[in-house]
């Protein structure tokens, strides 16, 4: 997944710990509906520019560790 440029995670319970570690190459990030995003999901992301997230009730610690380049986060009915 080192390759990968744009994500788009629709309703879903939960993203892993380390889900997409190291993706350098992520850019923009929409997630929709997960009620959990673990540690360090998207650690090392250096890529990542933008993320819009709706509906997210938990954040664990180090989700956007190491994204270096992230401007803009957009966070929606965080509960």
């Amino acid at each position: 997944m080192k390759n990968l440029k744009n994500a788009t995670i629709p309703v879903a319970q939960s993203i892993g710990n380390e889900a997409f570690y190291n993706c350098t190459e992520l850019s923009v990030l929409t997630i929709d509906s997960v009620k959990t995003i673990a540690d360090s999901s998207f650690y090392n992301c250096v890529g990542l520019n933008e993320v819009y997230a709706d509906g997210i009730e938990e954040l664990d610690l180090g989700v956007f560790d190491g994204c270096s380049n992230l401007y803009i986060l957009s966070l929606n009915s965080l509960k």
